[in-house]
């Protein structure tokens, strides 16, 4: 038995095999599709990823889709989709322990891994494959439906992101001084958030809907004046009570944002981006629209500085299609940057 730590860790034990069958089935993936491509030039690989609270990346799923194509399977059954950290390689080799195919859990930091040469447990751990592989809900990349799965769990992603990030942000305000500068994107990074919230707009608003976001705001003051007991307080319908605000198209079952999440809103090609905070997520069936709008206050969330070479790399992730989904993959944000 051998164990794997910071020195020997899990991604140099992976990229030393050669020849062999690997089969590695993780609970959560990101940000090891590099990895993936490396150990499948020199082996024949299988990947199996879990969905618990959709924190597997899309993006990580999408690549190795087009790496392994039906070598690739996604236990698409959420909460209840594998929790294992397991990694075989033929013909007789169990790797087990807490560590995630991710960044953090290839390298050992945190997590244990230990290397057990047993043919017979090899044998007991492909035989739970084969009964996990025969779930309706565990699909292989070419599996019809996967498509259709992977959207709903793209679209879950996002929006736990952004829930992490609305929460990470209220802790922030609550301890941040008013001096505190603007953190860094590297420094944003560090707190493990996948994704950025992401809004592409391209119309400004005409005089009628600017007045309907009016009352909208309005509307919300007085029924919380009402419920705090300040029945007779005056509402100024003078004064502008927004800093801003979005609009989008009713096309499902919700709005695309929850309240209070924090998106980088921008034009295609970069104009007037910057982070709003969605303080009232508002559905409008009449008019057919959803309102986001971001209430004035004194101060506004920014997780991190936008500089003019990120500016220029989200850009060029938007002209390649890579942010059509709300929200900008972060690693496809940090390659960007590397190439810039």
């Amino acid at each position: 038995m051998e164990r794997l730590h910071t020195e020997n860790d899990l991604e140099k034990f992976l990229l030393k095999q050669c020849g062999r069958s690997i089969t590695i089935i993780s609970a959560f993936a990101s940000g090891t599709a590099k990895l993936l491509k490396s150990i499948a030039t020199k082996n024949d690989v299988e990947v199996i990823v879990g969905t618990i609270n959709a924190f597997t990346s899309p993006t990580f799923i999408d690549d190795a889709r087009e790496l392994l194509h039906r070598g690739l399977w996604v236990d698409f059954r959420g909460n209840a989709s594998i929790h294992w950290k397991l990694y075989l390689v033929s013909p007789d080799i169990v790797v087990i322990g807490s560590a995630n195919f991710t960044n953090q859990g290839i390298g050992m930091g945190r997590d244990i891994c230990v290397v057990i040469q047993d043919g017979h447990l090899f044998e007991e751990y492909q035989q739970q494959l084969t009964i996990l592989k025969s779930e309706s809900e565990v699909l292989d990349g070419g599996s019809p439906g996967f498509d259709d799965a992977l959207e709903r769990h793209r679209e879950q992603h996002n929006r736990n992101q952004a829930a992490l990030q609305i929460a990470q942000q209220g802790a922030h305000s609550a301890s941040r001084s008013r001096t505190r500068k603007v953190p860094p994107f590297d420094e944003w990074v560090k707190q493990g958030f996948l994704t950025i919230p992401l809004f592409l707009w391209d119309e400004n608003h005409t005089e009628e809907i600017k007045a309907e976001a009016v009352r909208i705001v309005n509307d919300q003051e007085i029924v919380a004046e009402h419920a705090a007991g300040n029945a007779t307080k005056h509402v100024d319908f003078q004064r502008r009570p927004y800093r801003d605000f979005l609009t989008e198209a009713i096309d499902d079952s919700k709005p695309s944002f929850e309240p209070n999440t924090v998106v980088l809103a921008t034009k295609a090609d970069g104009a007037y981006m910057r982070f709003m905070q969605l303080d009232l997520v508002v559905r409008k069936a009449d008019r057919g629209l959803d309102f986001m709008i971001e209430r004035r206050k004194v101060r506004y969330p920014q997780p991190f500085e936008i500089t003019p070479e990120i500016k220029a790399s989200i850009v060029r992730l938007i002209e390649k299609g890579v942010c059509n989904h709300y929200a900008i993959p972060v690693e496809a944000l940090q390659e960007e940057l590397l190439m810039s």
